[in-house]
């Protein structure tokens, strides 16, 4: 399928205006906590979800102060994308291969 016009303004917009609201509106703040597991039918079986209390974390990093994930904590070891974690940002929870 080629990708249309429309596509690419809609998704260019949006993303400007995520931008937007994020510096001049300051539209976000950082929260820290637990993730829990639960289970997700619509998901592969090789993932298990972990998913926190809080939806549609920040991912641009040009924005000052935001706090956005690059790992998560399990006992006492970090795991990162490197060890198979997926950050689903938009859905607030990570996905743990195996």
């Amino acid at each position: 399928m080629k990708e249309q016009f429309q596509h690419k303004l809609t998704t260019s917009f949006f993303l400007w205006f995520d931008n937007f609201l994020l510096k001049h509106g300051e539209a976000y703040s950082n929260k820290t906590g637990q993730f829990y597991y639960y289970e997700d039918s619509r998901l592969d079986s090789d993932y298990r979800a972990y998913g926190s209390p809080y939806k549609q974390w920040v991912t641009d990093s040009s924005i000052t102060g935001a706090n956005i994930p690059t790992g998560v904590h399990f006992g006492n070891e970090t795991s990162g994308r490197s060890d198979g974690i997926v950050f689903d940002f938009d859905n607030g929870r990570v996905l743990v291969e195996g």
